[in-house]
């Protein structure tokens, strides 16, 4: 994988996770258990642009990390799973660029929520076909973790609830402890 893409996807985690944590410290109404992260980039948020401008920026980056691994992969399994995970990262883009509460802003989150757990399982599956693996025990244990925060955001709002910002970062969590493990991968080799 050539340089690009590995700094690509460090410095795209560096930017996704620094514009959430600095929305967070300049919030004065974000609660982990009140409110959806997408709140700190709604389209009345005063500092909209530093989540939003996070997710377009660090969702650009990610993705060109995530293509780097596509091109270098030869299992087609575990490729699918890597488009399906670059697919999401696309979608981060698209949640900057469509903040809530515009019309596309919903469908477009819920579909990145969506691919996370699936493209997890898909890489976990050709990681696992090819024998057993740090990787795809890891990617197995991420999927699970994915698939449970879907559950737990399906309950939370089902309950009426707005206070889905746990159960969000525990999706994209999953998605990005994967970026993480591909990158450490990428810097050994």
């Amino acid at each position: 994988m050539d340089a690009l893409a590995v700094q690509s996807g460090a410095v795209g985690l560096l930017v996704v996770y620094g514009s959430l944590l600095a929305a967070i410290v300049l919030s004065p109404t974000f609660g982990w258990t009140t409110s959806a992260l997408s709140d700190l980039g709604a389209v009345d948020a005063q500092r909209m642009w530093i989540f939003n401008g996070g997710l377009i920026l660090g969702g650009f980056l990610l993705a060109i990390f995530v293509r780097g691994i596509v091109a270098q992969t030869t299992h087609r399994t575990k490729q699918l799973g890597a488009i399906v995970l670059g697919t999401a990262y696309v979608l981060s883009i698209f949640v900057g660029v469509f903040p809530h509460p515009t019309p596309l802003h919903n469908p477009v989150a819920l579909t990145q929520f969506a691919l996370i757990p699936i493209g997890l399982s898909i890489y976990a599956i050709g990681s696992l076909s090819q024998g057993v693996s740090t990787m795809g025990l890891a990617a197995t244990v991420l999927a699970l973790s994915a698939f449970a925060g879907v559950g737990w955001l399906v309950t939370v709002v089902s309950g009426g609830s707005q206070g889905i910002a746990l159960p969000e970062l525990v999706v994209v969590a999953s998605l990005d402890i994967w970026t993480l493990g591909m990158l450490f991968q990428r810097v050994k080799r």
